[in-house]
């Protein structure tokens, strides 16, 4: 009975070894945009650049935008879809600067963020993220080597080729690639 019992503790140890948690990676492809004129563009010096739609316009980040950290606002023109990235730190209750994603993640399941998870995006590490207000919208955040967030954030507004494109443009978010 022992070697049986020990046989079996040694399996569930071996097979709870194999089960360490596996990060999914996910990847562009241009596929994703196919039919939909655009480039792509870097943001900044952030060093990371998204696909661009041809029917994008620049906005001015409102005063409360400005406040929260965004640093580029984009929208559709016909307004079905909006985008903007955010360059920000991001305090927990005690007032400490989080500095990582496991650390942005649990701060967002604190406050009530359940669809989530960090994942490899265009080979970069990433949190996903979505929040349900009177809209949804999905976001993808970074982490800076001096501990800030870039976060991009996708709205649209309404239909589900919206939101696909949104997911799209989404995947497309990458480090900028030199030519």
């Amino acid at each position: 009975m022992k070697k049986i019992f020990a046989l079996a503790l040694i399996l569930m140890l071996a097979f709870s070894c194999c089960m360490a948690e596996e990060v999914n990676a996910y990847y562009f492809d241009p596929a994703f945009v196919e039919g939909v004129d655009g480039n792509f563009a870097a943001i900044g010096d952030l060093g990371l650049m998204m696909y661009v739609p041809s029917n994008f316009v620049a906005l001015e980040p409102s005063e409360s935008d400005v406040a929260r950290g965004v640093i580029v606002a984009l929208a559709a023109d016909d307004g079905s879809l909006a985008v903007s990235i955010a360059l920000a730190g991001v305090a927990d209750a005690n007032g400490n600067l989080i500095t990582d994603l496991n650390g942005l993640a649990e701060f967002y399941a604190l406050n009530g963020v359940t669809a989530m998870e960090i994942a490899y995006f265009n080979d970069v590490p990433a949190l996903f993220y979505t929040l349900e207000t009177p809209v949804t919208y999905n976001n993808l955040a970074f982490v800076t080597e001096e501990g800030y967030f870039i976060t991009f954030s996708f709205l649209p507004n309404g239909t589900e080729e919206m939101a696909n494109l949104a997911n799209s443009l989404l995947f497309s978010v990458m480090p900028v690639v030199e030519e």
